[in-house]
């Protein structure tokens, strides 16, 4: 059905969705309490997520104290750490400076390997070029 649908998919989409004024680890936490996920093991695989799109002691900070491009990893861990089965991502790497834009693409190519469906949409043909098997 649709409610069990949603808990299968991840969403990023281009415009920013962070709650400015929660704590990092409290909207992550959030987002996946909205999609099925509670408990001491998603306390503890927060930090393991912001280590693994390097971001880390940022758990305890606001969302408005973070850059642009901080914002769009944290959002994208949003889109992400329910591991849904497909993950949709509208420009994943808008804001992103070209360090961090290889590190979100190489966690993207990482999902991939793990079985996830990723659809995604951007203006920069080269990054599709190095993370897509297909390009439409």
């Amino acid at each position: 059905n649709a409610l069990d649908a949603k808990d299968r998919i991840g969403y990023l989409p281009e415009e920013r969705g962070v709650y400015r004024k929660m704590k990092v680890c409290k909207f992550i936490e959030y987002i996946a309490n909205l999609k099925g996920m509670y408990g001491p093991s998603l306390r503890k695989i927060i930090p393991d997520w912001l280590e693994r799109i390097e971001l880390p002691n940022v758990e305890n900070k606001k969302c408005e104290e973070l850059s642009k491009g901080m914002q769009q990893k944290v959002q994208f861990l949003a889109a992400v750490i329910h591991e849904p089965e497909l993950i949709i991502l509208d420009e994943p790497f808008s804001g992103l400076d070209p360090v961090n834009a290889r590190v979100i693409g190489k966690v993207i190519n990482d999902l991939h390997k793990e079985g996830r469906t990723i659809l995604f949409s951007t203006h920069i043909l080269y990054q599709a070029e190095q993370i897509c098997d297909r390009i439409i």
